[in-house]
């Protein structure tokens, strides 16, 4: 996939949007991260959450680089505008209290998946 970020202007960040933030670490050991907004703070700072995370960090204002505005994905431009897109984020993010689950299911049912193509393979 390819992240067309926009750098971060004048206009205020808001609940939804994805934003690449610096997160500072000690010696050059800087991480770039591409999370999204779930909450405003209103001092400076914003919860951010990955989405496929269970667990966010508050961060400042200024750690923030830039804002996603499309992902190019097999040759297709989405935007973050997309009515699908929309409805995805909001959905994504209003389940946040079942992520946990959700991503917990998710898994066991790949590892279940695994073991039974695995062994199918064995057979052949």
């Amino acid at each position: 996939d390819l992240m067309v970020i926009k750098k971060k202007g004048e206009e205020p960040l808001k609940k939804y949007d994805v934003v690449l933030l610096k997160r500072p670490g000690g010696e050059g050991q800087d991480a770039y991260v591409l999370h999204r907004i779930l909450k405003v703070n209103g001092d400076g700072t914003y919860w951010i959450v990955g989405d496929n995370c269970v667990s966010g960090e508050t961060v400042k204002e200024e750690n923030i680089l830039g804002v996603l505005t499309s992902v190019v994905r097999k040759g297709k431009t989405i935007t973050m505008t997309n009515k699908l897109y929309r409805f995805y984020s909001k959905t994504w993010c209003n389940w946040y209290p079942l992520r946990f689950t959700i991503l917990r299911f998710i898994g066991k049912l790949s590892r279940l998946k695994h073991k039974i193509f695995d062994k199918d393979k064995k057979n052949d």
